[in-house]
């Protein structure tokens, strides 16, 4: 994957390699700045890392693009087999709440 809107691929000295490399031999995209890959990689780098909690919430929805963070429409319900509408309101909530704490934090930097 080639490095784009702000995120920076880590490059992998290969001298470190164990015997099968994910950066080398699988192709893994690792963003250097904010420490994203694949599923959690936003879709502009916000310059800054992200912490465990918030990359659990890209996954789930939580995005960043056009200088903040935004809640990105996915069309889906996320109901596991014991899921219920509470947990997609609670789920909905907390990407609602760090998009609120994250464009916070950025716009006091």
């Amino acid at each position: 994957m080639e490095p784009s809107n702000g995120h920076v691929e880590h490059i992998c000295a290969g001298t470190d390699c164990p015997s099968w490399c994910p950066y080398c031999d699988g192709g893994l995209f690792y963003c250097t700045v904010c420490q994203g890959a694949e599923g959690t990689l936003t879709k502009e780098c916000p310059g800054v890392s992200i912490s465990n909690d918030d990359q659990e919430l890209i996954m789930h929805g939580l995005d960043y693009w056009d200088g903040k963070w935004q809640s990105r429409p996915t069309g889906k319900t996320f109901r596991n087999d014991e899921g219920s509408l509470v947990d997609e309101v609670a789920r909905a909530f907390a990407i609602f709440v760090a998009t609120i704490r994250l464009n916070e934090k950025e716009a006091s930097t």
